[in-house]
């Protein structure tokens, strides 16, 4: 049921944890692979961890029929060169 999730959500680089479904929305948590993690988003290289999971953030994604979509994610900062 996983893939099916990270399909729809077109999460790439990242592994669902949890699905939550109600009769309204469909919430999926997720965490970056090993491979993803730890990378600047503006140039994509790898830094240190300065702010490790400080919190947790929810974004709206496009519906999904009837239901609305979440996806939840801790975020954390990196130290980066530019």
């Amino acid at each position: 049921m996983s893939k099916l999730y990270k399909s729809i959500f077109n999460v790439n680089g990242c592994s669902v944890v949890k699905q939550e479904q109600t009769d309204t929305t469909v919430t999926i948590t997720v965490r970056l692979t090993k491979g993803n993690a730890s990378r600047c988003g503006c140039c994509g290289r790898k830094g240190k961890l300065y702010d490790n999971g400080r919190e947790q953030r929810v974004w709206r994604t496009l519906d999904l029929g009837t239901k609305m979509g979440f996806i939840k994610m801790d975020t954390y900062r990196v130290k980066c060169r530019k």
